[in-house]
């Protein structure tokens, strides 16, 4: 199986760290349904780490805790298949937290994954010492994962301590981490770009770059300390950040309080358009103003492209694109016609400059198409 577009989803993580239940899953299952985030095209459910007991059974299996998860883990799946959604799980390489290892039992671990109709998992490390012995580790569970015969997704969660995009690809992972665990801070967003623009180049159908999953529209990070750095600014431009670069989009919000602007923004058909993009092309960086104020251009599918201004600045800012940086000259014959993913405001068409002003941390996207002059 080949993963053609980044996965969308939802993930435990920044709910509520290891406190929770089956009950929230099928909660969250029964929102993303109702809510309209299954028809937007999130898809995964995924428990991350803390679902199992400390110690594995006598037969070397993981134990899922029965007191938060009472019926086991095939019933759970079983619920999540049935509103149309795909089942997802974590585990670790190496004993982290006290969760227990899977080093050595990848094979046995993938198997019991495969059991219970997983369609995805998150492989995470904490102290596994090099770069090979995590290429050994990502290996083993992939040749694992195969060996069930089932599809499942394998997100290599190496936390971007290591340059894991060189051979994330190799190893077998349809996704890499390329990032610290995320957080909903502010000052994250200048460097998501930054290093984004260095890992960038290995994201491409068949193996994606991760900047981990985010609690768009709640402050549930534990490494927040200033919930108010974080607001609904800061939130759409950095959902419009991932979309331009065709990350996963996993939502780790509580959907039960999750407010109709945040929902919105996640289901917003523009962004997720350009997320989804048959092609999934990095974007270009094509700024004037530099990491300040950057401003991106995206080949799409469909002979149609993407144009993201963002301000990632304190203050009012100025985000400014001219044409010729990507090759198209005033006498070309033909411009831009750009549609805001957000307004609908159409503008152009354009065939020089293009200069707007944006309040901070703001942002304005595009969906632009060919149009002569």
């Amino acid at each position: 199986m080949i993963i053609t577009k980044p996965p969308m989803g939802w993930n435990t993580r920044n709910v509520s760290r290891d406190n929770f239940s089956e009950s929230l899953i099928r909660e969250t299952a029964d929102i993303m349904v109702s809510g309209g985030l299954r028809d937007a095209g999130y898809e995964y459910v995924v428990i991350d780490d803390g679902f199992a007991l400390r110690e594995r059974g006598t037969d070397g299996r993981l134990v899922p805790d029965p007191e938060k998860f009472p019926f086991g883990m095939k019933a759970l799946a079983d619920y999540v298949h049935s509103k149309g959604l795909k089942f997802g799980i974590s585990c670790r390489a190496d004993n982290c937290d006290g969760d227990p290892a899977g080093f050595d039992k990848a094979s046995l671990d993938a198997e019991t994954f495969a059991g219970w109709g997983a369609d995805y998992l998150k492989y995470d490390f904490c102290n596994i010492p090099t770069p090979d012995d995590l290429r050994i580790a990502y290996t083993r569970i992939k040749t694992a994962l195969q060996a069930t015969g089932r599809d499942i997704v394998f997100s290599a969660c190496s936390a971007g301590r290591t340059d894991s995009g060189l051979w994330a690809r190799s190893a077998g992972a349809d996704l890499f981490r390329c990032g610290e665990c995320g957080t909903e801070t502010t000052p994250s967003d200048a460097e998501i770009v930054r290093y984004e623009n260095e890992t960038i180049r290995y994201s491409a159908p068949g193996c994606f770059n991760d900047t981990d999953t985010r609690a768009f529209g709640t402050k549930a990070d534990e490494n927040v300390s200033d919930p108010e750095l974080c607001g609904d600014v800061e939130f759409k431009s950095r959902f419009a950040l991932r979309c331009l670069n065709s990350q996963p989009l996993m939502i780790s919000s509580d959907l039960r309080g999750l407010r109709p602007e945040i929902l919105d923004l996640l289901k917003n058909p523009g962004l997720i358009r350009i997320d989804q993009d048959a092609e999934c092309r990095p974007p270009m960086y094509a700024s004037i103003k530099g990491d300040i104020c950057p401003t991106f251009f995206k080949h799409l599918s469909d002979h149609q492209f993407a144009v993201g201004f963002f301000n990632l600045s304190d203050g009012n800012g100025s985000a400014d694109f001219r044409t010729w940086d990507i090759g198209l000259t005033i006498n070309a014959g033909f411009g831009m016609m750009l549609r805001d993913v957000f307004t609908g405001e159409t503008m152009g068409p354009i065939n020089d400059f293009v200069s707007l002003e944006l309040a901070p941390h703001d942002c304005r996207v595009f969906i632009g198409e060919w149009v002569d002059m």
